[in-house]
């Protein structure tokens, strides 16, 4: 299969990440016959519930500073709340059926993916700052559906993927980058197949993503400069949902090599994957 990658200019970060490894990562799960919010430690220690509601939560999302953490529901709301759980808060000002939270790094703005079905599904990106909840701003607005929002960790850059269907009704989906600055967007990664869930590396110099080119979904990271594809798993049935620790040492990813969808952990390069959840009941959508 022919991988069309872009040749895109990219500023990389100069300083180094902070080497401090937060212990705790954010993810769904379905433990408690629904979808709800848990939190674990990075060795699978102490999994805990953060909500407890009727409506299903997903795609939970930590804030700069690990203090928040946002969330969304299956019934397009987003809330906030403390990381303990505590002073649950619906965020207003936002209509339609909203998902896949995340943060724009260094600010307390809150970026989200905004479906509407009126002419056939459409999404466009929006931003808004969750001190003000004054109206959303569309950052990101394309023919077809735009989702899976992430920032680069100068929040300077915005990678996502554009879904759309192909000659013969097929799936496709490009990962493209909006610079935030200069106003453009540019594609990155364009195969003919799925390449999704995105997430830029801590010192900004790669892009981890999931992508069924091969046949299977796997996971692959794209080095910016020199543009360099890597795939980083090989496993019958679905490999995806990375995310990396704030060191970039590691990648948190969800498979089902185990028979459910659980979350792992493997190295930056993809050597010495272990399962971190258990269960008779599926996790997914982790954040690090």
């Amino acid at each position: 299969m022919k991988i069309f990658i872009a040749a895109i200019a990219i500023t990389l970060l100069l300083t180094p990440p902070n080497r401090a490894v937060a212990k705790d990562i954010l993810y769904s799960s379905y433990q408690s016959g629904n979808w709800e919010v848990w939190i674990v430690d990075s060795q699978g220690n102490r999994p805990r519930q953060l909500t407890r509601t009727s409506e299903e939560e997903r795609y939970p999302a930590w804030s700069p500073d690990r203090k928040k953490i946002a969330y969304a529901t299956n019934t397009g709301k987003i809330y906030l709340m403390d990381r303990d759980g505590k002073n649950k808060k619906l965020l207003t000002g936002i209509s339609g059926k909203c998902d896949q939270p995340a943060w724009r790094p260094k600010t307390n703005k809150l970026t989200f993916v905004s479906f509407t079905y009126r002419k056939g599904e459409h999404s466009d990106i929006r931003e808004i700052d969750t001190e003000t909840s004054n109206k959303p701003v569309k950052i990101v607005s394309k023919k077809g559906v735009v989702n899976f929002p992430a920032w680069s960790p100068d929040g300077n850059r915005l990678v996502y993927a554009l879904f759309h269907r192909g000659p013969f009704q097929q799936v496709i989906e490009e990962l493209w980058i909006k610079d935030a600055i200069a106003e453009t967007e540019s594609p990155l990664i364009q195969s003919g197949q799925e390449n999704f869930q995105p997430d830029w590396s801590p010192d900004g110099r790669s892009i981890v993503f999931a992508s069924n080119t091969t046949g299977d979904y796997e996971i692959w990271v794209f080095y910016l400069d020199p543009a360099r594809l890597v795939r980083l798993t090989d496993s019958p049935g679905f490999d995806g949902d990375p995310c990396w620790s704030p060191d970039g040492r590691k990648i948190a990813f969800v498979s089902t090599r185990s028979g459910k969808k659980q979350i792992w952990i493997m190295d930056k390069d993809g050597r010495n994957p272990h399962q971190l959840t258990r269960g008779r009941y599926e996790s997914r959508d982790p954040d690090w």
